[in-house]
């Protein structure tokens, strides 16, 4: 039998095991985890098989982006060029059967199933991973929503300009409960930006962000929140998408925040109470 490994991490209080993982790749996730792998987690909000699929990566060395979606009665099931993934995000629990091949795309189409389970998994804990950027400011977190093109990656690369903690510049992990909306930092972003570490912060605001300058931030309306994290809210179902908007937008304001890349914006943000 080939050996496997378990891999455990603690994402600021959300657990996850990912096991039957073969030992190079398990080196691999605990490289892209660093600062959040764990001996053991208790009561995981996820639990992710991995089986070896025989059938080849496609050919090439780059990723795809993106994944196919479909739905059944067993859950959801997730297709990307490295694998796929079914999810029963009721009980917390992922299948993955991984594509054989390069160790590196394996290593990162892993990890990028995993996000995807994770994203399904969160709902029924009130949260989810949301496309933005998020940074950390006087102990609280501003997470500015938006696509492709929104400003993120300029939005997070001015804060770390500036010294402030990173949490992402394209995926952001959020969860609401009892009225209260906190980001949690996890090793899911884009590029390699400073850190805060593990922890969670209460989200000042989301951020709806406008180009342009002078730097300027006004109060943008709850149908405005709706709708931009509705169009940012990454997997998840639609009736849980629903109670999840819900619960976010009752847990922290919204702005319109005009920006340029320059740091103006930062005392704007540190004004905000």
């Amino acid at each position: 039998m080939t050996p496997s490994e378990t891999v455990s991490v603690d994402f600021s209080g959300i657990g996850i095991q990912v096991a039957g993982v073969d030992p190079r790749l398990a080196a691999g996730l605990r490289d892209v985890w660093k600062g959040f792998t764990v001996a053991a987690v208790h009561d995981p909000v996820l639990v992710v098989e991995v089986e070896d699929d025989p059938a080849p990566l496609t050919p090439g060395r780059q990723m795809a982006a993106g994944s196919r979606a479909s739905r059944d009665a067993a859950g959801v099931r997730l297709a990307r060029n490295e694998g796929g993934v079914s999810i029963d995000a009721a009980a917390g629990r992922a299948h993955v059967r991984l594509a054989s091949g390069d160790d590196g795309r394996r290593i990162w189409g892993l990890v990028n199933l995993v996000n995807a389970a994770l994203g399904f998994a969160l709902e029924r804990h009130g949260g989810g991973l949301l496309h933005a950027a998020g940074i950390v400011l006087a102990g609280r977190a501003f997470v500015l929503v938006g696509a492709e093109g929104a400003g993120k990656t300029t939005f997070a690369r001015v804060a770390a300009g500036a010294g402030l903690p990173v949490l992402s510049d394209d995926q952001v992990v959020v969860v609401a409960s009892g009225g209260r909306c906190d980001a949690v930092a996890a090793p899911i972003r884009h590029r390699d930006f400073p850190g805060p570490g593990p922890g969670r912060w209460p989200i000042a605001a989301f951020l709806l962000p406008v180009h342009g300058a002078p730097s300027a931030i006004s109060p943008a309306g709850r149908l405005d929140l709706m709708a931009r994290l509705a169009a940012n809210l990454l997997y998840g179902t639609p009736l849980g998408h629903g109670e999840t908007l819900d619960r976010l937008a009752a847990g922290a304001p919204a702005r319109w925040l005009t920006f340029a890349p320059e740091p103006s914006f930062l005392r704007l943000l540190e004004a905000e109470q």
